[in-house]
Formats: C-alpha cells, sequence, structure tokens
C-alpha cells in the first residue's frame, strides 16, 4: 500500500501568489480601459462629420428623405403609366396628300389629310375644291381602314401616316 503525504505551502507563498494574480489583472484591467478609451474616441469621431453634425441623425434624416424619394417614384410611375395609356389614343401620325380634283382647276387646291394614333385610328379629312364651291368630307379609321369608301387620295395620306414613326 502506498501511503499519501502531504506537502504543506507556506502561507507567504500564497499570498505572494495572490499579489502576482491581482498586479497581473490590474495591468490587464489597465490595458483594457486605455483601449476603451481609444476605441470611445474613435466612435466619437466616427459619428460626427466634418461638420459636426451627427452621424446618426444623418442616417436618419437620410432614412426619411429616402422613404419620401421612394413615395414620389411610385406616385411618378402610375402617372406615367397613365398618360402613357393616353397617349395610345393621341394622335402622332399625320400625312397631307394635295391633289387637282377637276382638271379644268390651275393649282392642286384640294388635299387629304390622316391623323392617326400609333394603333392606326384617327380619321382622315378630304376637301374638294373647284371654282365654285369646296366641300369637306372625314372618314373615321379604325387600324388604317374606314367603312366608308376611300378615294386613292385618301389611301396615300393613310399609307404615307402609317409610314411615319413617332418623335
Amino acid at each position: 500500500m502506498t501511503t499519501l503525504t502531504s506537502v504543506t505551502i507556506p502561507a507567504w507563498w500564497t499570498l505572494a501568489a495572490l499579489a502576482i494574480m491581482i498586479l497581473i489583472m490590474l495591468i490587464t484591467t489597465a490595458r483594457l480601459a486605455n483601449k476603451l478609451k481609444k476605441f470611445q474616441a474613435a466612435h466619437k469621431v466616427l459619428l460626427t462629420s466634418l461638420s459636426g453634425a451627427d452621424l446618426e441623425d444623418f442616417l436618419n434624416e437620410y432614412s426619411t428623405k429616402s422613404e419620401v424619394l421612394e413615395t414620389n417614384m411610385k406616385d411618378t410611375r402610375l402617372r406615367l403609366a397613365r398618360a402613357e395609356e393616353k397617349l395610345k389614343s393621341a394622335v402622332d401620325k399625320a400625312a397631307l396628300v394635295r391633289f387637282n380634283a377637276f382638271p379644268n382647276m390651275g393649282s392642286d387646291l384640294s388635299f387629304s389629310l390622316a391623323l392617326l394614333n400609333e394603333e392606326g385610328s384617327g380619321l382622315v379629312l378630304s376637301s374638294i375644291n373647284s371654282r365654285d364651291e369646296s366641300r369637306v368630307y372625314a372618314k373615321p379609321l379604325v387600324q388604317g381602314e374606314s367603312r366608308y369608301p376611300l378615294t386613292e387620295e385618301e389611301r396615300d395620306a393613310i399609307a404615307k401616316a402609317l409610314r411615319t414613326t413617332a418623335r
């Protein structure tokens, strides 16, 4: 059988070890406190701009302005979509064909004017001029076609208008 023997450590050794540990803890605490001071100073510099304004206030203001801009963008998109829908029916193609309706007339006083939207719908307006009178005719158009008979000059005006591109 083995017997255990106990070793006694003098009390002053224990006190010395505790004193060393406390000294190490004090040095470590002092170093950490110094690092914390440097971090707080750097944090303060980070949170203030050159003008001295608080970065957090700046970011909150920027966030609010950004939300307002996003709302305005949504409103603008809706208004643009409505405007584009209206523009589809607006006249954006036109062509004029002048002609001499009667051989005994001296110049091309008669005309056919086609006014069309992007779908080719609209109207063709024709004026027939003679020596004694002038007559004006309007014919509705749907996709470049009319339910009324079209003259050659009216068809020419419609064809020219359909070939034009919107600006």
